[in-house]
């Protein structure tokens, strides 16, 4: 049930997954798979402080559980608790060191979180090593060779994440159309962005990216384009994206580009620079999560408080993490019906201050 827990959590099936959670609860308070997919509810629910007490429960239930360490760690890892992270992921490892690349993997994104490559590089390579075919590990390797700069074995680790992925992951062909365009590939790059258009039409990035290689091909109209949509994506970005127009056109009327390698060669180094600035900065979220495709669904159950209790302690609680939960799905929609009728009421006590003030002028 832990790993079906799980599975949930990646299909981001909400209201499933807080019924399994509250039915694990019935049928036993004291397994560790229980607290497992009660952390899960709450990661999916973004409440992570409360996910990482579930996931320590889970430990302390049952001492040989690695799962519930390595999930400890990934939740540590994303509060930015980095020391803490590394004894989860150590403590998992020391439980289940044969199989267990969720942990290696984990060991080799705090790493890469602090910049130490090296050692990122070696649990990142140890995790493909266990499980070969699996994306999100051969980007991993590939990230940490894309920031050190060694760029075509970044792009031989992303092209193999595409190819295992069946290109399902967006932020994947991304990275490796971005190493093109760096590289001067500017046809294939151009030719990956295309797809990516389809899966996330409306992202700043593949958009931005795309502009930028029409304009080093020397597309000018497709340039004009891409670079408009742009702006209609993120506005913020008209100034910069104004005066690459205004270099295009500056260009197209004094040297007309005649390949792609002259492009190349007449780009300036401050025009790199500047487009890594956009790249890293603008854009939403549809290129960060693999699963990000795929909307959040959200449900209200009704929980028995009577079967809950505190997931640090055997005591019972008048508002349990199921409560908090459940709550939490709920106030999104309340909420703007609480705001409005408090809006309302500011009126009306601004009109009843008004009509006061003028009989107390009336009167005097």
């Amino acid at each position: 049930m832990d790993i079906y827990s799980t599975l949930l959590w990646h299909l981001r099936k909400t209201t499933t997954l807080s019924y399994l959670s509250q039915e694990l609860q019935l049928i036993d308070r004291e397994a560790s798979e229980t607290w497992i997919a009660t952390g899960n509810l709450f990661s999916r629910l973004s409440d992570h402080g409360n996910a990482l007490k579930c996931f320590q429960r889970a430990t302390q239930l049952r001492k040989g559980c690695s799962y519930g360490y390595t999930l400890s760690g990934h939740k540590s890892l994303m509060l930015a608790k980095y020391a803490r992270s590394l004894v989860f992921f150590r403590e998992s490892i020391q439980r289940n060191s044969r199989a267990n690349y969720n942990a290696f993997f984990g060991l080799g994104e705090c790493f890469f979180k602090q910049d130490r490559f090296c050692l990122a590089l070696f649990f990142f390579n140890h995790a493909h090593k266990i499980n070969p075919y699996n994306p999100l590990i051969l980007a991993a390797v590939a990230k940490v060779y894309q920031a050190v700069g060694d760029l075509n074995p970044a792009l031989h680790f992303f092209s193999q994440a595409v190819h295992v992925a069946h290109s399902s992951v967006a932020s994947v062909r991304f990275s490796r159309a971005k190493i093109l365009f760096e590289l001067g590939e500017f046809e294939e790059s151009k030719t990956e962005l295309e797809k990516l258009v389809d899966m996330v039409p409306t992202e700043f990035n593949v958009q931005f990216l795309l502009g930028m290689i029409y304009m080093q091909l020397g597309q000018k109209n497709l340039a004009i384009k891409q670079l408009t949509f742009s702006i209609e994506l993120d506005p913020k970005a008209i100034h910069v994206i104004k005066k690459l127009l205004e270099q295009l056109h500056h260009l197209h009327h004094q040297q007309p580009v005649s390949s792609s390698s002259t492009a190349a060669a007449s780009s300036s180094s401050d025009e790199s620079k500047l487009i890594g600035l956009m790249l890293s900065d603008m854009g939403s979220n549809n290129l960060s999560d693999p699963m990000s495709d795929k909307p959040i669904e959200h449900g209200s159950p009704t929980w028995d408080r009577t079967q809950l209790s505190d997931p640090m302690s055997h005591k019972p609680i008048e508002q349990s993490l199921f409560d908090m939960a459940s709550d939490r799905i709920v106030r999104s929609h309340v909420g703007q019906t609480c705001r409005t009728g408090l809006s309302d009421i500011a009126s009306d006590n601004h009109v009843r201050c008004r009509v006061g003030q003028a009989r107390r002028i009336y009167f005097f």
